[in-house]
């Protein structure tokens, strides 16, 4: 089967999309950690089973890396798009990231 241009671009931007589209879910953790004190007082007046693992400060410590985790990996995965970007450049950017991991 022969795709020719414009369509093969919509499939390779499609697939690009769905591939990494598990970040944004590092928005929601963010916005979800910034509520979670509004959360907690919901949960606690619908008595919520949610309401235990909202006030134990593990869990919100966990919740807390979890969000600035995704959020750096937003700004990585961001930074690695656009007609501009190649591959020794985002190799590079990737490099880079995991350095800061190793700190």
């Amino acid at each position: 089967m022969r795709i020719h241009g414009s369509r093969l671009n919509n499939y390779l931007t499609w697939i690009i999309h769905t591939e990494v589209r598990w970040l944004s879910k590092g928005k929601v953790l963010t916005r979800f950690y910034e509520l979670h004190n509004e959360l907690l007082i919901y949960f606690t007046m619908e008595n919520s089973k949610y309401c235990d693992l909202l006030s134990a400060e593990i869990w919100c410590s966990k919740l807390a890396f979890q969000a600035y985790i995704f959020e750096h990996l937003n700004h990585l995965n961001s930074s690695m798009q656009g007609e501009n970007e190649s591959i020794l450049s985002s190799t590079d950017k990737l490099h880079g990231f995991k350095d800061k991991l190793n700190m």
